[in-house]
C-alpha cells in the first residue's frame, strides 16, 4: 500500500478494486457499488 501512496503523492491516479475494508481505508476517496445488476450488450 505504501507504493500506491507514494505514486499518488506524485500525482498519479490509482484505481483500486477491493472487497477488503482495511485496504479501502487507505484511499482518499471511495466509491461503493451495492446491488448492481449487470447486463451484457450484444453487437
Amino acid at each position: 500500500m505504501r507504493l500506491f501512496g507514494d505514486l499518488n503523492a506524485e500525482g498519479i491516479t490509482i484505481v483500486l478494486v477491493t472487497h477488503e475494508p482495511d485496504i479501502a481505508a487507505h484511499a482518499k476517496r471511495q466509491v461503493r457499488f451495492v446491488d448492481i445488476s449487470w447486463s451484457a450488450a450484444t453487437v
